[in-house]
């Protein structure tokens, strides 16, 4: 998760991490170390650690049920990305200098530094890991977005982005696509060969996140103009809007998406946390439903006017209601069919009568035995009724 500050704030609040519960949505527990605005944050694989960039230029790993952090880094700029590897053992940093440092979590200095041997690379804004750890996306001013081998350093791929500077990168699961989000609000998907695969079209701000939700079907997100915008890849429309226009002065800072793809968790720049489910489920419309549904009597009279129905009178009272009488209810007579082998079987018909038939030797009863009569045949399935047979004379069964 990256953070964006359109205004930042020089607080000490702004230099803590806070650990919430959300169930509760209740403070658990407050990391305190960075002396400047922190810029970035990524928890580990294993939900123990996480990881902050900061405006310090430093790059902290914390414990985070004891609370305490280890400075595993530095950078000349301001840090504004940080991600940690699959295996939880390093972690990537980006600053707005344009360097592109990989640490060792535990502390152990760095790993390798990232290095275009084309040029200096004068800023990045984004970074984006693959879901194997093997890819790594970086983007900013330049408007170019370069593709790294995380394993050598080696650049494999730059990708020149007309829509201005970059400002978000996310990776499809399966690590061959990639989505951009630019500083005008365009959002392009590419292949990690280079090739343009479609424009998502609909943001009026900077893109602040771009990311594929779990399945690989969708992409997530979420701009200054104060919307978050699920897009559906294929066809390029979007599908689901949310939004905090309706609270002035209010944007989406940042967004992080959950691991079932359910459940999007947005900072807002007033520094609230806000949960959004992307997808009602069931039990979520029918608890709605439940709880906001509003039934009301027909002997309003103003529901009455409203639905063209019978107006009260001058007193204000409804209409009497003179329902007819409901019609009894007959019920059909027996049709459970029952059978009864001995030297006889027994059939009940769904008529009530009785009808007698003389089993053959040697033949089992089966779950569909068919019964036939002189002229015509009929079959009977069990639990079901049986009809009759028209016809005379003797009556045998056969295995259907």
């Amino acid at each position: 998760m990256t953070t964006t500050r359109e205004n930042p704030d020089d607080d000490q609040q702004g230099n803590n991490l806070r650990v919430f519960d959300i169930a509760t949505g209740r403070t658990v527990q407050q990391l305190t170390g960075h002396t400047n605005l922190v810029g970035a944050v990524d928890v580990s694989p294993d939900g123990r650690y996480a990881v902050s960039g900061s405006f310090d230029n430093t790059v902290r790993v914390w414990d985070i049920a004891a609370g305490t952090g280890i400075q595993v880094g530095t950078h000349t700029n301001q840090v504004i990305g940080v991600r940690f590897t699959p295996d939880g053992y390093a972690v990537i940093a980006v600053s707005r200098g344009g360097q592109i440092m990989m640490w060792h979590a535990n502390g152990d200095g760095l790993i390798r530094q990232f290095i275009d041997p084309a040029g200096d690379i004068t800023s990045v804004q984004a970074l984006a890991l693959s879901a194997d750890g093997s890819l790594l996306l970086t983007g900013g001013d330049e408007s170019i977005v370069r593709l790294w081998d995380v394993a050598t350093g080696d650049l494999l791929e730059t990708v020149t982005i007309e829509d201005r500077a970059v400002r978000a990168l996310g990776f499809h699961p399966d690590g061959t696509h990639f989505v951009v989000g630019s500083v005008n609000g365009s959002l392009t998907l590419w292949s990690t060969d280079g090739d343009s695969t479609g424009r998502l079209t609909g943001h009026s701000r900077a893109i602040i996140t771009a990311e594929y939700t779990p399945d690989g079907m969708h992409v997530l997100s979420t701009s200054f103009d104060g919307t978050l915008r699920v897009w559906d890849i294929v066809s390029g429309f979007e599908v689901r809007r949310f939004d905090t226009n309706d609270e002035p002065g209010v944007t989406i800072q940042t967004a992080d998406i959950s691991s079932d793809g359910q459940l999007v968790l947005t900072a807002l720049s007033d520094g609230r946390l806000r949960i959004w489910r992307l997808y009602p489920t069931l039990e979520s419309l029918l608890a709605w439903t439940v709880a906001n549904r509003v039934v009301t009597p027909l002997t309003d009279c103003t529901i009455r006017e409203q639905f063209q129905l019978e107006p009260c009178d001058a007193n204000g009272q409804p209409p009497a209601q003179n329902l007819p009488p409901l019609p009894p209810l007959n019920p059909p007579p027996q049709s459970v069919i029952t059978l009864e082998i001995g030297r006889h079987a027994v059939i009940n018909t769904t008529n009530g009568t009785r009808q007698f038939v003389r089993p053959a030797p040697a033949i089992s009863i089966t779950r569909r035995a068919r019964w036939w009569m002189t002229g015509r045949e009929s079959s009977c399935n069990p639990g079901r009724c049986c009809r009759r047979a028209s016809g005379g004379g003797r009556s045998r069964r056969r295995p259907a």
